[in-house]
């Protein structure tokens, strides 16, 4: 009867342990599917701008490797980082922002209207997962808070004392600024109609409010390419030239910076478009990047179209400003 009863014993305890172990395989599962339907909500709707592969030149937005760095600095804990996180996206204002210098590149994010849960998801992944860093990110922390700050403050200190900014540079910031409000409202559209929304905007609005933008900063702006989709966006041979050369040391491996000369009186500077991952939803593959209801309004809006076929990191066309002396 004792072993009898020991064998009872032994066998529940056997079936307890067996019952444990699936229970603790599913919760590790469902952690494990929480985890999997995070990251690809984070890849389809985060890293058209933020994505880590996006050249620092060619950025929407920080990268969110940056964006979690700043947020953990100050809310430490896991409740409080994704509180704020979905307050921000939720409705985003400069008093939230935790990022000034993002909002002075970019502008201000767009109001994302995500499901609450998607967000929770996207924030905890963001909050307990390594995400990855930029492979130009330590060397921009470095300029930035090294020796870049002291350059910056040298800068700021000659335009007190009245000296200007370079015009390569004044040029590069009238063409981030319409770069900001380009992407800001471009991703609203993509966000409100998905890629095929985002061809509508660009026939309707991108022209409009590279004019507006290039009027507030006393300027000549456009964005022009060897492969245009408008025609109006069509480059000269100047242009050409230099979207040439620059493809040229792209090739070679090499770095491709802006230019600028003096014509006619006037300053024309010319600084690359990269494309990334966004830009692919509409310049990419026909039938892999690009879905078959933004081909059709690509057809649609362009039958000239000559935009497409590009892959990450190439020149997709240049920025032109032209301002006076």
């Amino acid at each position: 009867m004792k072993n009898r009863t020991s064998f009872k014993n032994l066998a529940v305890a056997s079936m307890l342990l067996a019952l444990t172990a699936i229970i603790l395989q599913a919760c590790v599962n469902e952690a494990k599917s929480e985890e999997s339907k995070a990251l690809a909500l984070m890849q389809n709707k985060c890293y058209s701008c933020h994505h880590p592969t996006s050249p620092e030149n060619s950025r929407l937005a920080p990268p969110l490797f940056a964006v979690k760095k700043h947020y953990t600095k100050k809310y430490a804990s896991k409740e409080a980082f994704v509180t704020a996180i979905k307050s921000f996206l939720n409705q985003p204002t400069e008093d939230k922002a935790l990022m000034k210098g993002a909002i002075e590149k970019f502008g201000l994010m767009a109001a994302m209207n995500f499901p609450d849960e998607e967000i929770d998801l996207i924030a905890t992944y963001m909050y307990e997962q390594d995400l990855p860093k930029p492979e130009w990110f330590d060397e921009h922390h470095k300029q930035k808070h090294g020796k870049g700050k002291k350059h910056g403050k040298g800068k700021h200190k000659k335009q007190a004392e009245g000296q200007s900014e370079s015009p390569l540079a004044k040029g590069k910031e009238m063409a981030l600024k319409t770069k900001a409000a380009l992407g800001k409202n471009l991703m609203q559209a993509i966000n409100e109609k998905g890629s095929a929304g985002a061809v509508e905007f660009c026939s309707l609005k991108a022209l409009p409010i590279t004019d507006s933008l290039a009027k507030m900063q006393n300027a000549n702006i456009k964005r022009v390419s060897d492969q245009n989709r408008n025609p109006l966006n069509q480059a000269n041979e100047a242009e050409l030239a230099y979207i040439q050369e620059a493809k040229a040391k792209i090739s070679q491996g090499k770095k491709n910076k802006p230019q600028i000369k003096q014509v006619d009186g006037k300053w024309v500077g010319y600084y690359p478009i990269m494309t990334n991952t966004m830009c692919l939803q509409c310049h990419g593959k026909p039938g892999e990047e690009i879905n078959q209801a933004t081909l059709a309004k690509l057809q649609e809006e362009y039958p000239n179209d000559q935009a497409t076929g590009y892959d990450v990191n190439e020149l997709r066309g240049i920025w032109v400003v032209e301002f006076e002396e």
